[in-house]
C-alpha cells in the first residue's frame, strides 16, 4: 500500500492524494537506489547521523552510528544488546538488529548541530522483525485492517508538553504561570513552541495549530494529518526536536502526562478518520443522527468497551 502524502476532505468523502503512480519492480529499485543516493548527499552535510526507536514505555532511543557506512547499516543492520532495555530481549537471547528506514530520514538542523535522523525498525534477524517492536505492531494491526477489513487510516495527534525550569530529575519549576490561549509576556513558551515549528518546517512537517494550554508551563502543538505509519515515525521526531529545542533555552520539556498534583495534564490526543480504499469516509453517514455512521458508532463503542484492557499498554505507568 503506497502511503497518502496528504488529504482534502468533503462531508462524505476523502481524498488521498499520493506521492506518484504505483511503482513496478524495477521503478521500486530505481526509487530506492535514488532515495539511498539522496541521503548519502543530505548526511555529507550533517555533524552527527542517529537512528531512533521508542521502547514499550514509550522512551526515545537512539544509537549514533558512522555515516561513511549507512548504505550497508540499511542493508544489513547494525547490532545492539536488546537485553539492557527492558522488555526487549532476554539476556540469553539479546542480540537485536537495528535498521534505519530510508524513507524516515530527515536532516534536523539545531543551533549547535545538524543531525541526520533516521527512524529504525528492531529485528532478530536481518529479515525477521522483533516482537517487541513497537512499529512492527503498528505496521501489523493497518495491514490486517486493510487484508481483512478494506479500511485505511488518517491520524492527526496534538502534541502536548510542559517546559520546566531547573534540573529533570529535582522539583518540577514552571516556567510561567499562564493558562489557556495566554500571551506574550506571561506565555513564557512561545518562542520555543515558533522555534520548534520552524525546524519541524524545515523537515517538511507543517503544523496546524500551536498554544499555550490549560495548566501553568504546558504547551500544545498539532500537526496536520497523516497515516498512522508516518505520525509514528514524525512523533519520535517531534519528541526529540521539543526536547532539543527546549533546552537551547535552558529549559527541559517532559511529555509525562502530569508533573503537577491537582493540575490539568497532558493527553495525547488523536482525531482518528477510518476510510475504504477508495478514500470514501466511513464515519460519515447523511442519514445517521448527527451524520455520524453505524460503523463509527460501533468504533467508538469498542474503544470504549476496551478502553479498561487496552489502559495496560496506553497508560501503563503510575504518572499515567
Amino acid at each position: 500500500m503506497q502511503m497518502p502524502r496528504r488529504i482534502t476532505t468533503s462531508s462524505g468523502r476523502a481524498q488521498l492524494l499520493f506521492n506518484g503512480p504505483l511503482h513496478t519492480t524495477i521503478e521500486k529499485k530505481q526509487h530506492r537506489e535514488d532515495t539511498i543516493e539522496h541521503i548519502r548527499e543530505a548526511i555529507s552535510k550533517t555533524d552527527t547521523t542517529k537512528i531512533f526507536f521508542s521502547d514499550l514505555n514509550g522512551n526515545l532511543r537512539n544509537l549514533p552510528v558512522n555515516p561513511d557506512h549507512i548504505e550497508q547499516i540499511i542493508a544489513d543492520g547494525i547490532g545492539f544488546d536488546g537485553s539492557s532495555i527492558a522488555g526487549m530481549a532476554s539476556v540469553d537471547n539479546s542480540d537485536r538488529l537495528l535498521v534505519p528506514i530510508p524513507e524516515s530520514y530527515h536532516t534536523v538542523t539545531l543551533k549547535d548541530e545538524t543531525i541526520g535522523f533516521f527512524v529504525g525498525k528492531i529485528c532478530t534477524d536481518r529479515h525477521l522483525r522483533a516482537k517487541a517492536d513497537p512499529r512492527a505492531i503498528l505496521e501489523k494491526v493497518l495491514a490486517q485492517a486493510e487484508s481483512e477489513f478494506g479500511v485505511q487510516f488518517l491520524v492527526g495527534p496534538e502534541h502536548e508538553f510542559f517546559l520546566l525550569k531547573g534540573e529533570e530529575f529535582g522539583m518540577k519549576n514552571p516556567s510561567d504561570r499562564a493558562g489557556y490561549f495566554h500571551t506574550t509576556p506571561n506565555d513564557k513558551g512561545e518562542f520555543v513552541r515558533n522555534r520548534i515549528v520552524k525546524v519541524l518546517k524545515s523537515c517538511g512537517i507543517p503544523f496546524e495549530k500551536a498554544h499555550h494550554e490549560v495548566t501553568q508551563s504546558q504547551h500544545e502543538i498539532n500537526l496536520v494529518p497523516t497515516d498512522p505509519i508516518q505520525a509514528g515515525d514524525r512523533t519520535l521526531l517531534f519528541n526529540y526536536i521539543t526536547k532539543e529545542v527546549a533546552a537551547e533555552s535552558d529549559l527541559y520539556a517532559t511529555l509525562m502526562p502530569k508533573p503537577f498534583d491537582n493540575q490539568n495534564r497532558s493527553a495525547f490526543h488523536i482525531h482518528l478518520s477510518m476510510m475504504d480504499m477508495d478514500g470514501n469516509n466511513l464515519f460519515y453517514d447523511e442519514t445517521e443522527e448527527n451524520k455520524l455512521s453505524r460503523q463509527a458508532q460501533y468504533f467508538i463503542g469498542g474503544i470504549l468497551k476496551y478502553a479498561r484492557e487496552t489502559s495496560i499498554i496506553m497508560a501503563s505507568t503510575f504518572n499515567s
